[in-house]
């Protein structure tokens, strides 16, 4: 059985840890500096940042790359926070690898099939 992997990096560095290794090898989704934009300095909303990872999560789809979000020492609930995304269904790994149930955050205006131009124009 296919599963998602959680990584705790308890090494403390941010130039040779998991951070750093997504950022260059796979995708690399800094949650916690988005969420401090929100919580903090009230520079975005929720909904802005469910979108750009809602972004982040097709791009990475699409292309095959691994998504590392990285949520740093924050606490947080993707259910409550980022509720504009269906997180039960992305966070089932089968489930999510079913067409039906993956498009289903893909805009018309994303997809795309291999080797043809945009099909939801």
């Amino acid at each position: 059985m296919k599963q998602y992997c959680i990584i705790h990096d308890c090494s403390g560095s941010k130039s040779s840890g998991a951070a750093s290794y997504f950022h260059y090898k796979g995708r690399l989704f800094e949650l916690h500096r988005e969420l401090i934009q929100v919580r903090s300095m009230k520079q975005k909303t929720f909904e802005e940042v469910a979108e750009e990872l809602r972004k982040q999560v097709v791009s990475a789809m699409r292309n095959g790359n691994t998504l590392c979000i990285d949520v740093g020492k924050l606490k947080v609930s993707f259910a409550q926070e980022l509720n504009s995304l269906p997180w039960a269904d992305i966070f089932n790994f089968q489930q999510f690898r079913e067409q039906d149930e993956h498009t289903k955050i893909v805009r018309p205006d994303e997809m795309y099939m291999a080797g043809m131009q945009n099909q939801g124009q």
